[in-house]
């Protein structure tokens, strides 16, 4: 494996997370303007509205005007968690517990490599004892 990312992919994951964070802002609103309350919500796992906040959903149906202001505030905080990744990444942060840094690179082959985005949602678990 190399020992870095390549500018092109480099600028491919920049430019995609980046569009990814806008996307997935006004996505969310959609989905709330269309009554699709379902499909909001991947994460926490197994979550469900409560009949109160899906009422609230319902209020915000009606106030299109506070749109804005909430695509702003989810796609600050997307943007938020990802920028702190790539601070860890980088080496100029650290998460919490034991980390010797991490390297972001690109492959050389379709060698089997655990699937982080699987291993994401399974860790939710071990933040809730």
């Amino acid at each position: 494996m190399s020992n870095q990312l390549s500018p092109s992919n480099k600028k491919t994951l920049l430019l995609s997370l980046n569009t990814l964070i806008r996307k997935n802002g006004a996505e969310s609103l959609n989905r709330i303007a269309n009554n699709e309350y379902e499909k909001l919500f991947f994460y926490p796992p197994n979550e469900k509205l409560t009949g109160t906040e899906s009422e609230m959903l319902i209020a915000l149906q009606k106030n299109p005007a506070i749109y804005p202001v909430l695509q702003k505030i989810i796609t600050n905080e997307s943007a938020r968690v990802i920028f702190e990744l790539l601070n860890w990444v980088d080496g100029t942060g650290d998460p919490d517990g034991p980390w010797s840094g991490v390297a972001l690179v690109d492959r050389t082959s379709d060698e089997d490599t655990e699937m982080l985005h699987d291993a994401f949602l399974e860790a939710y678990w071990e933040t809730q004892s």
